[in-house]
């Protein structure tokens, strides 16, 4: 039965439906296994510690100052003292799920409960709500605070909330909730679902019951997978062929892939893919999947990406190095589907080596960059009686500069070669191989000039930097450093 939107059905369901039979003490009995906080006990009490052993006794009753009390451990008498009563906090909540036959249809009310204990006011509170409400064959459902009951002296106060009407959300299976032995199976009855197998299904899948009967009303023959164990796929039948006969005509793959669609191992993507790529082995689908999620996919020519001897391969290697090996042989123009170099007979090896062409493929790439921008910076040169500016000439030149004069203007390197910014260095004339200052250059203006340990220039190298911003670069402003 296709599902729709009806929102008349689900005004009607606003209004306040009876609480199943037994459903508190159902919810309070499961709370009474629960501990949190700094609870000892899932009940109401006072609780004292014992100043000679240190243990804690419970009390049913109210204690007053200087009220003569037992240890429950050693048996020690004490007088008890307000200061004496533990702090005790505790609490516990939970979600379960109840279905019934509503007006021919099945509708599943979600409740959560819970408690609270406070042991410095001695209560116990607790409460249950209705959360939501799904009928089968919405694709709408109501949601919010619902109806609250509340525990009061031996009986359920109703407190009404708010519904509101919101698209179907992907929800999980919590507990259903069963009054009594057989309730559930007498509900799908009821609605002519004898034979649905949900039983069977619910075992195995975290899926709404909700769901399963929407599709069960429209693919019967679903009943047929979940006997079959195939309760991991059975939410994918609109995607089956349910007119097959066997394994391979129902999935459309070799019936090598059986016991892995009955362990929940593959899914419907998995199936599918499969079936285009025709994968031979489970090894071999896992190889495809990490294949993709490294994005290797992007370096080796579609021809071979596929191929059974490339998934062997890919499998038995090391996954980083090999992903690593693949991309420079990419960069570097290797053919993409040859196997000799798609499947090298030492990885590490052939790791290395490729790894030292892409340097060097990448360092040249890269001085090339460098010297367009160094020679749109040769405009920039000036010499004087003591000094003379130059801009860096190479990556090597940045290194040397950063190690002698111990900052990091190595590091400069790529933003040069970008025209981000630019490195300029500033020499004795009578030493113009030995670094003395480094400038930074940006948008000409000098950003940065710094010496050895990023110690400031001296007075007579920053007026002739002045000099050289007013006369070569014309910017009189340019030097604020």
């Amino acid at each position: 039965m296709p599902s729709k939107m009806n929102l008349e059905e689900l005004e009607e369901l606003k209004k306040p439906l009876p609480i199943p039979e037994g459903l508190v003490k159902y919810c309070l009995d499961k709370l009474s296994c629960v501990k949190a906080g700094y609870g000892w006990k899932d009940e109401k009490g006072w609780f004292y510690r014992c100043t000679e052993c240190g243990e804690v006794t419970r009390s049913d009753r109210r204690l007053i100052n200087g009220q003569c009390v037992k240890c429950s451990s050693c048996g020690a008498e004490l007088d008890f003292h307000k200061t004496d009563k533990v702090r005790y906090y505790d609490s516990g909540c939970g979600t379960i799920d109840f279905i019934e036959n509503y007006k021919g249809k099945l509708l599943l009310r979600r409740f959560k409960y819970e408690k609270v204990i406070y042991s410095t006011r001695d209560q116990f509170l607790f409460q249950i709500y209705e959360s939501g409400r799904i009928i089968e064959g919405n694709t709408y459902q109501l949601t919010g605070s619902g109806f609250r009951y509340k525990e009061a002296v031996n009986h359920i106060a109703v407190k009404s909330g708010k519904f509101k009407v919101c698209k179907r959300i992907n929800l999980t299976s919590t507990e259903i909730y069963e009054p009594e032995k057989g309730y559930n199976q007498r509900i799908l009855d009821s609605l002519g679902l004898k034979y649905c197998c949900y039983d069977l299904f619910y075992l195995k899948s975290e899926r709404l019951i909700i769901d399963y009967v929407n599709l069960y009303r429209d693919r019967p023959k679903i009943e047929l997978l979940v006997k079959g164990g195939y309760h991991y796929i059975a939410m994918s039948a609109r995607q089956l062929n349910m007119k097959g006969k066997n394994f391979e005509q129902i999935f459309g793959i070799p019936s090598y892939w059986d016991p892995y669609v009955k362990r929940g191992s593959i899914s419907i993507n998995d199936v599918r893919f499969i079936k285009k790529h025709k994968i031979k082995t489970y090894e071999q689908l896992m190889s495809a999947k990490d294949i993709r999620c490294r994005g290797v996919d992007k370096y080796v020519d579609p021809s071979v990406l596929m191929a059974e001897r490339f998934l062997n391969y890919y499998s038995d290697s090391t996954k980083f190095l090999y992903a690593d090996y693949l991309r420079w042989c990419k960069k570097l123009g290797y053919p993409m589907d040859d196997y000799r170099v798609l499947c090298p007979k030492n990885l590490k090896v052939a790791h290395d080596k490729m790894q030292k062409e892409y340097q060097k493929l990448e360092s040249d790439i890269k001085q090339k960059e460098f010297d367009k921008v160094v020679k749109n910076l040769e405009k920039y040169n000036y010499e004087g009686d003591e000094y003379i500016i130059r801009p860096a000439r190479s990556q090597l030149e940045l290194i040397q500069e950063s190690e002698k004069l111990h900052h990091c203007v190595r590091t400069y390197a790529d933003r040069m070669a970008m025209g981000d910014t630019a490195i300029f260095f500033l020499r004795d004339k009578k030493n113009p191989e030995t670094p003395l200052y480094t400038i930074e250059f940006k948008g000409k203006c000098v950003t940065q000039f710094r010496g050895d340990h990023n110690c400031s220039p001296d007075d007579t190298a920053k007026e002739f930097v002045k000099l050289w911003v007013k006369k070569v670069v014309k910017n009189p402003k340019g030097y604020q450093v």
